[in-house]
């Protein structure tokens, strides 16, 4: 196919470089035709970077455009300075000369524009302009665009990484700034820098907490991910961990649960956020209506059964049980308010399609959970759904199941012919699931157990 012949923008894929050709067009005066010029000049560029080919030798050339008023021209540039800012030491003392119009664009009325300056401006590693760099970072962290917020919250690491002592606490300042904001694009942001910065500063998650935990759905996968791998590690520090009870008795009236799990004691607010949940209450009080897999069966007998009551009952150790009965943990201790909001907002991402996330949320109720019996199948039915993924994505999630499955394996009994091994499984599946049905083995498993075995023997 010719390069007439192609529609678009694609030609400048399949053109060749060159060189003389693409600086003259960069050089060009301003104006209608110059811009078009150093618009055609910048997206062959583009083009090439995005095939892997080094224009760094075009750096020069390209920063003098910086101060071009065309937008579209601004953005391809900033996109070519944020690749090549750091590639060498040419090119970093040539971006230092363009300092101040980065400076300049942190206040241009383009939200991207002001974002692509301050990524340019990160992205020279000089320790030298480390206070410029922070002034800026400072300015956009109080943005009025979440993006712009955003792409502060990312430049954090980039000045950690050259500065990761002197500076740790002013970042740490601009860090809580940024977990204060109510913008879903910016937290999840703003807790990778916290987990990259100083991910022993627990205490600047206290004010941010409740709000991470209402907010978790509406963060972005990669985020959710990240987030919840951070309150997981806040949760084991700050809340006490749940003891499943396992000696209840099957068969006892309610007034029984409630001398084993007595009512919660009310406790003053933690967090910023001191105030009682108004949904909790309403929750609370009128209790859940539909049918929910962590609810006990309903009777409309007169028994003194769990199932005796009108209303759906939350099983022994779920998170949704209400405040008047206890969440069904050992030696009378109750579950804390804020540790089952965690838990409760957490339950839904279970049906995220990206794996990570699924990951993320078992790992958090596997150590932090209540290890109620709804709550574990779930979680084995997550995992299990996810393990039917790409090979490489199946390998992790095995070895999360093997590592969960050796101590609970309750989790995964209900979902054992899925883990019977299959002809198209490479060798290092076939071990895991090896392991995984080894470690399922109990009185009534073990004679289906074995006839499989049996058939891979032959």
């Amino acid at each position: 196919m010719s390069v007439r012949g192609i529609s678009g923008d694609a030609h400048f894929f399949e053109e060749s470089v060159n060189m003389e050709r693409i600086k003259k067009l960069l050089d060009n005066k301003t104006g209608t035709a110059g811009v078009s010029e150093k618009l055609q000049a910048m997206k062959t560029l583009l083009a090439m970077i995005s095939k892997g080919e080094d224009v760094s030798l075009f750096f020069a050339d390209v920063v003098k455009n910086v101060i071009v008023n065309s937008v579209e021209v601004k953005k391809m540039v900033y996109m070519y300075l944020v690749h090549y800012a750091d590639a060498n030491a040419q090119c970093r003392e040539l971006a230092l000369l363009s300092i101040n119009s980065f400076q300049k664009d942190l206040a241009d009325p383009n939200q991207l524009i002001r974002a692509l300056a301050l990524r340019v401006m990160t992205s020279i590693r000089v320790r030298d302009i480390l206070q410029i760099q922070l002034i800026a970072i400072r300015k956009c962290a109080g943005d009025s665009s979440p993006y712009v917020r955003k792409c502060a919250a990312n430049a954090l690491s980039k000045v950690h990484l050259m500065d990761s002592t002197d500076q740790k606490e002013v970042l740490a300042e601009i860090i809580s700034l940024l977990l204060a904001d109510s913008s879903t694009m910016v937290l999840g942001s703003a807790v990778q820098a916290l987990n990259e910065i100083c991910p022993d500063r627990m205490d600047l998650l206290h004010p941010a907490f409740r709000k991470l935990c209402h907010l978790l759905a509406d963060i972005d996968e990669w985020g959710q991910a990240v987030v919840i791998h951070v309150l997981t590690r806040y949760c084991r520090q700050q809340f006490q961990s749940p003891k499943q009870e396992d000696t209840l008795p099957s068969k006892q009236g309610n007034a029984a649960v409630k001398e084993l799990f007595p009512k919660r004691k009310v406790k003053k607010g933690f967090y910023s956020d001191e105030e009682d949940d108004p949904k909790a209450k309403s929750y609370s009080s009128n209790g859940p209506k539909t049918s929910n897999p962590f609810h006990l069966g309903t009777s409309s007998g007169g028994g003194g059964g769990f199932g005796a009551s009108k209303e759906h009952v939350p099983s022994i150790g779920s998170v949704f049980r209400s405040n008047d009965v206890a969440s069904g943990i050992g030696g009378g201790e109750e579950l804390d308010e804020d540790h089952r909001l965690l838990l409760r907002s957490s339950i839904p991402l279970l049906k995220s399609r990206n794996s990570a996330v699924v990951l993320a949320v078992s790992t958090l109720h596997y150590y932090c959970g209540t290890q109620s019996s709804a709550t574990c199948t779930l979680l084995g039915k997550s995992l299990v759904r996810i393990m039917r993924n790409q090979r490489e994505i199946q390998f992790v999630v095995l070895s999360v199941i093997a590592s969960m499955a050796a101590a609970r394996p309750d989790m995964f009994s209900p979902f054992l012919q899925d883990f019977f091994v299959r002809a198209t499984d490479p060798s290092y599946s076939r071990q895991l699931k090896l392991n995984i049905l080894t470690a399922l083995v109990t009185e009534d498993t073990v004679a289906t157990i074995l006839r499989e075995f049996q058939a891979y023997v032959r």
